[in-house]
């Protein structure tokens, strides 16, 4: 697109917005109609039953832009013969579709959010009195750059079901998630143990345990995949464990405060991350980090050795979409079911835990901000946005 006419449509927009916040000044943000692309309650009924002068004006001058902006765009306009108020809502609608399509490219970050399973809402049926009320709260679990995006910011699933498949990212994280908070325990309170400087958990205390995440979390992504990669090849999860932990203690035995060539990978990870955390001791002499680097480093060695990185459990997962849901399930787009495998290679017959795969609230507040403009419908704030599941 030449700059010439990425300045003309700038200005277009950019004038559109304008005669929008006037039209807002004069009839209210009821009559904005963006609902459609945020939920999926019954869609507004807007009458706009008169007009004063000023408003049509307005509303003549918006319908003229809009209609500059489609052809400058190459979109199809409808053709019939609207009233102004009638072509506004139209045109609006076209309006925030735009937004909407361009805000997905620019923002789409997804997460999975913890809905419940087939096998979870039959035993709601059967106990008298319960409902989804009793579930418990929604678990959300953040999962950067594990989902392929399509040239829109949706989500290519057949490309991300691929991806699964060869790099176990999404597996490897649910496999360790839960055992995260546990081992950051053990390595600082391991280090609080050996530490020639005992002030520094006495003071920075809750900036250890938030290292100590950071780095089990990092330790455990490197070792799960490796145990998928023996499960993929037809090793029972056990044997998969048992020969991961094995190797690694014949690596690590020996090893005091230095990464074996083979752990180089996860070594330079390991110690770029601590350097720049521990930036944030503000108090500390650059020798005492030195120093407190390689305890820290002692430990995860100590860790990698006993096999407190490799996670104890293992699953498959299954993408579905809308033509696989049952009734309760059209709420969403796209669920992900997790399958249990049991130490000797079964699978469970019935998923564990059944995620749905929604935007980040970081990605809807900047999606909806780029939707609305500023003009927000009092029938539909970013608040309701945000408790909405897609």
């Amino acid at each position: 697109m030449a700059t010439t006419q990425v300045i003309q449509l700038t200005d277009l927009i950019v004038q559109i917005g304008d005669v929008q916040h006037k039209i807002r000044d004069l009839l209210g943000s009821e009559i904005f109609d963006y609902l459609f692309l945020f939920t999926k309650v019954e869609p507004l009924q807007i009458n706009i039953e008169s007009l004063s002068p000023e408003a049509e004006a307005l509303m003549h001058r918006h319908n003229e832009l809009m209609s500059s902006l489609l052809q400058n765009l190459k979109v199809d306009l409808k053709a019939g013969s609207k009233s102004v108020a009638q072509t506004f809502l139209e045109t609006t609608k076209d309006l925030y579709l735009m937004r909407y399509l361009e805000a997905m490219r620019e923002f789409a970050e997804y997460q999975l959010v913890r809905v419940p399973t087939p096998f979870e809402r039959k035993l709601l049926d059967v106990i008298p009195g319960s409902n989804d009320e009793k579930l418990p709260a929604t678990i959300t679990i953040a999962m950067p750059n594990v989902f392929v995006n399509d040239p829109i910011g949706g989500i290519d699933l057949k490309a991300t079901a691929e991806y699964e498949t060869k790099d176990n990212r999404i597996k490897s994280y649910l496999s360790s998630i839960t055992a995260i908070d546990e081992l950051s325990r053990k390595l600082v309170y391991g280090f609080e143990d050996i530490t020639l400087f005992g002030f520094a958990p006495v003071f920075y205390k809750e900036e250890l345990l938030a290292l100590g995440d950071k780095l089990c979390e990092l330790c455990l992504l490197y070792f799960a995949p490796q145990v998928y990669a023996y499960i993929h090849a037809g090793r029972s999860p056990g044997e998969s464990k048992n020969n991961v932990i094995k190797y690694y203690e014949k690596l690590t035995g020996n090893a005091q405060s230095r990464f074996h060539p083979s752990l180089k990978s996860l070594g330079d990870e390991v110690e770029e991350l601590i350097d720049e955390e521990l930036l944030g001791f503000k108090q500390l002499y650059p020798q005492t980090r030195a120093a407190i680097k390689v305890e820290l480093i002692e430990i995860l060695l100590f860790m990698i050795y006993c096999g407190d990185f490799v996670p104890l459990s293992y699953f498959d997962v299954k993408f579905r979409s809308n033509p696989e849901f049952d009734n309760y399930e059209k709420r969403f787009h796209t669920l992900l079911d997790l399958y249990l495998i049991m130490d000797n290679g079964s699978k469970l017959p019935f998923p564990v835990e059944t995620y749905n795969i929604d935007f980040t609230d970081e990605a809807k507040v900047e999606i909806f901000e780029a939707v609305t403009a500023g003009i927000v419908n009092p029938n539909f704030t970013l608040a309701d946005y945000l408790e909405e599941q897609t």
